[in-house]
This record gives C-alpha cells, structure tokens and sequence, in this order.
C-alpha cells in the first residue's frame, strides 16, 4: 500500500491496497497518530515511532523499517515500511536557515509470509543444531554440504574437514561395491532407502551406525540433495534405547 504524509498537518493518506491488507476502513487509519499508535505492536512501536519521528525532524530523510501492524480482526501482519521526504521548507532559525521536512511518501508492504517462513527456517536450524543423530546434505555428486554438531562428535570430523568433501571421507572398507550399488538404486527409484551401514571416524576406529538416507529433486525430478541421518549403532544411549523399545 502507498502512503502520503502531510507533515504540517498531520495527514496520513493511506491507499485502498493499504486498508485490504489491514481489512479497516480509511476513515479508521486516515490519521498519522492512529497509524502509529494504534495499530503497532506493543514490542516495537517506540522504535517504529523513533523511525518516523527522525523525518519528522529532519534527521533522516529515508525510511526502511520491518514491523508488525495490527488487522481489523486482531492478526498481527508483518509489513515492510519504507519512504523518504519529498518535500522541505526553508525556515529563518537562531542557526541561521534550515530546511524542514513538508511532506513525505512511501510504501507498506506485506511481508508476513516471508517472515513465517524465515521463522520456519530458524526452528528448523536449531532442531538440526541440537538433534543426537548426525545429520549430513549431500549434493547429487555425493559432496559433503553441511553437517551439524552431532555429525562432528560421532566421527570426529570437524565441519571445515568434512565439507566440500566427498562421503567416501567415512568408507569403512567393509562394504563392497554392490552394497553401494543396491543403496543407490534404491535412491534413485524409490527416494528413500535405510539400513546398517559401518563407518570409519576420523581415528580410524570403524564403528556400526543406522543410516536413514532421503533424495530431494528439483521441479524438473532431478536429483538436487541426499539428506543422511545416522544413529551411532555402537553407543552405549542407543543400545539402552533399543533394548527399552524391545
């Protein structure tokens, strides 16, 4: 939505895109007060304020700020605030003369749907942070993309070692090239595939882990990513949880 600030008045003019966002009528939101003060979120309205305040006078002639406005029927919308001042006038002052802010203009836009999936993101992130299972992406050549911090206490691996390197980093050399071979075609036809797989941490010590492996594609169904989960068979944690389960 498009806004228009008369400063000297203190008219705010507020879109009809604006209103369908918010679901309120101009006559509700058509004064700059009620916009500021009304309809922002309690945790960030004295910075919202401080940001519109600093054209008023004159200590910033643009706006770039994210925030929270509040709808008709009580959802918090997050929206993208931006503007600048478009019109000054000049005033005699005890410093001589000095230009003041008339009039600015600006936009608001609708972000909730990105900020919900930036939060999605982040919980994501922090649940593979602190997950037991090593977790390891793999790119469609099998080159190591990121790991998380139980992937580096399972083998010892740092991530600087492992990534940008190639899974055989972890070849225990007791599997064949048939067991690959089967693992392999299995991702290919049906995206999936789990099972015992021996590994070989960074001193060398060969140990047991359950491998659940995963293929993600692109829109043209061409393999993008391989997302490992390993459970380390050997510790003594899974080897109480499985007999519990038993």
């Amino acid at each position: 939505g498009l806004w228009d600030w008369d400063m000297k008045n203190d008219n705010f003019y507020l879109s009809p895109r604006f209103e369908d966002i918010l679901g309120a009528s101009y006559n509700s939101i058509s004064n700059a007060s009620t916009a500021l003060f009304v309809l922002l979120h309690p945790e960030e309205k004295d910075r919202v304020i401080d940001a519109y305040q600093s054209l008023i006078n004159g200590s910033q002639e643009r706006l770039n700020i994210e925030h929270r406005l509040r709808t008709l029927d009580n959802r918090w919308l997050w929206v993208l605030s931006r503007g600048k001042v478009v019109e000054y006038e000049w005033r005699r002052t005890a410093n001589g003369r000095q230009s003041f802010p008339l009039r600015a203009v600006g936009t608001i836009v609708d972000i909730t749907a990105r900020m919900e999936t930036e939060n999605q993101l982040r919980l994501a992130a922090a649940a593979i942070e602190h997950m037991s299972d090593a977790l390891v992406i793999l790119s469609a050549d099998e080159t190591i993309l990121t790991v998380n911090p139980a992937f580096t206490r399972s083998t010892g691996y740092k991530p600087e070692h492992a990534i940008n390197k190639q899974l055989s980093l972890l070849n225990s050399r007791k599997h064949g090239k048939e067991f690959f071979n089967n693992m392999r075609n299995a991702l290919t036809t049906t995206n999936h595939w789990k099972g015992e797989i021996w590994n070989r941490r960074a001193n060398g010590e060969c140990y047991p882990e359950w491998l659940n492996s995963t293929v993600l594609r692109n829109e043209k169904g061409e393999i993008n990513y391989y997302v490992c989960i390993y459970s380390d068979l050997s510790s003594q944690d899974h080897v109480r949880k499985r007999l519990h389960q038993l």
